[in-house]
């Protein structure tokens, strides 16, 4: 994975690329966060994300939230 994502970026290695993925990152950590202090059963982010990652039914619900 790591690779791929290496060769695919590699010709947008500039700074302006780098700032743009973390506030992507920066984002997406945001709206898990926002979805968990909403949600009634309380789990980790961690474990959240993995969730959203395995099932598209919960990716769909973090993003619907925010």
């Amino acid at each position: 994975m790591h690779w791929m994502l290496d060769v695919v970026v590699s010709d947008f290695s500039s700074e302006e690329t780098h700032i743009a993925l973390n506030a992507f990152r920066k984002y997406a950590l945001a709206l898990h966060r926002a979805y968990l202090a909403s949600a009634p059963k309380k789990c980790a982010v961690k474990t959240n994300m993995l969730n959203c990652l395995l099932d598209d039914s919960s990716l769909l619900r973090v993003i619907a939230s925010g």
